[in-house]
């Protein structure tokens, strides 16, 4: 998880900042990571945004397909998810992957 980044003032009289960008590890873990500008600190934070956002499509497309798997569906709704998955396929770079598998 990713915290927004944050200003921090490392000398007052001189004028100096960093900005700092805190991100959760999984063995729960706090990081920080130091920039010297704020668009710096936003990429890296938006970065790692994308990343966890990707991991998350995925893993609602895994957990979509084994309860459908599960239960009756109509066919509308297959092509109204279909639909979707293709959408965030596309905007996270998952296509080839949810095509394999039958997703999409």
């Amino acid at each position: 998880m990713y915290f927004k980044p944050e200003k921090s003032i490392v000398s007052k009289t001189m004028g100096w900042e960093i900005w700092v960008v805190k991100s959760m590890e999984s063995n729960g873990t706090i990081k920080a990571n130091t920039f010297e500008t704020k668009k710096d600190a936003f990429y890296f934070y938006k970065r790692g945004k994308y990343a966890e956002n990707k991991e998350f499509a995925r893993q609602k497309a895994i957990d979509w397909q084994n309860e459908t798997a599960k239960k009756d569906v109509f066919y509308s709704e297959l092509v109204e998810q279909a639909e979707l998955f293709q959408k965030i396929a596309k905007r996270y770079g998952l296509t080839k992957e949810f095509k394999e598998n039958g997703i999409i």
